[in-house]
């Protein structure tokens, strides 16, 4: 018997994409089980969209937790989920007709058999493509589309919740997503689910890329800013060592390492900029790829120092 899945999608407050993203599911080749909807707006548009909507091929299941955190609302998804397998997307994604069936494809033709698959994640760009955006820094968007088959998951990367699909017994194993990690209330670094891949990388669960399982990502204006592209990188080192300290990796031999050598990095990104004359360097891409290296530098040197100081 096929694998059942249930779809798990956290929303907070945007109620004019959440009908996109359902449209979208009721649009797969392979129909979910579920689709769970865990709410943390403050006003009651998303419950009205999601609970007024025509009927589709799958139930639609509505959740409302007013404390807000992206942990959390999938822990609840999880707890109230019925399948075999927890397919998770964001509000904001639209998932493509094959990816449900894709993702449960991997499941039944990986040998040894996936703990989690992720999937391809492609733009959908709010307007042209920033030129100076590095191709190398797209995954901060996220985007993530590398070449090849269904194959373990490419060395350095770790899949994405806005496309990830979670064998159950990955949960009877290794639990839920940790709360204290990932947007929340008074916090907005991400991370969650890097830690969440870890723990099961760390339990021995085997995690794939299937590129055939492909969901459209939007990319809003917003994120298509010089400031949110440095602003975004440095959080992410924030994030690094967060999950680091998590993970129970870090010791203060660690921190000094850590300090040392991104001390250094920033340094050599800076001076790199001298190699790349240009009549418009705020439009070169190469000019905002070592920028964001160093910005993500900047992160973890402040944040290794503070938890030395914590220490």
């Amino acid at each position: 018997m096929p694998p059942r899945a249930s779809v798990i999608i956290a929303t907070y407050k945007r109620p004019d994409l959440i009908g996109g993203c359902l449209d979208a599911l009721d649009r797969q080749s392979v129909a979910p089980l579920e689709v769970l909807v865990i709410d943390q707006s403050l006003d009651d548009a998303t419950r009205r969209i999601v609970t007024e909507r025509p009927k589709g091929p799958a139930p639609v299941r509505y959740f409302h937790s007013e404390k807000a955190g992206v942990s959390l609302a999938r822990n609840i998804g999880i707890r109230e989920a019925k399948g075999d397998v927890l397919a998770i997307t964001d509000d904001d994604a639209l998932p493509e007709p094959g990816w449900l069936g894709a993702l449960l494809r991997a499941f039944d033709e990986t040998s040894p058999r996936a703990g989690l698959v992720g999937g391809k994640i492609l733009p959908l760009w709010e307007g042209p493509r920033p030129p100076w955006f590095p191709s190398s820094r797209e995954y901060l968007l996220p985007v993530f589309d590398p070449p090849g088959p269904l194959a373990p998951f490419p060395e350095g990367s770790l899949p994405m919740t806005v496309n990830l699909a979670v064998d159950r017994r990955v949960i009877e194993r290794i639990g839920n997503f940790n709360e204290d990690v990932g947007p929340r209330t008074g916090w907005r670094i991400s991370g969650e689910d890097s830690l969440f891949s870890w723990k099961a990388i760390e339990a021995g669960f085997p995690i794939y890329y299937q590129p055939d399982a492909v969901v459209l990502h939007r990319v809003p204006k917003a994120r298509m800013k010089r400031s949110f592209l440095l602003e975004r990188s440095f959080t992410e080192g924030i994030s690094l060592i967060d999950i680091e300290e998590k993970r129970g990796i870090l010791d203060p031999a660690r921190l000094r390492g850590h300090i040392s050598w991104h001390r250094r990095h920033v340094v050599r990104k800076v001076l790199s900029l001298a190699k790349y004359p240009s009549l418009a360097p705020w439009n070169d891409p190469r000019v905002f790829e070592a920028l964001s290296y160093a910005a993500t530098s900047v992160g973890i040197v402040r944040t290794c120092r503070e938890r030395l100081k914590r220490a």
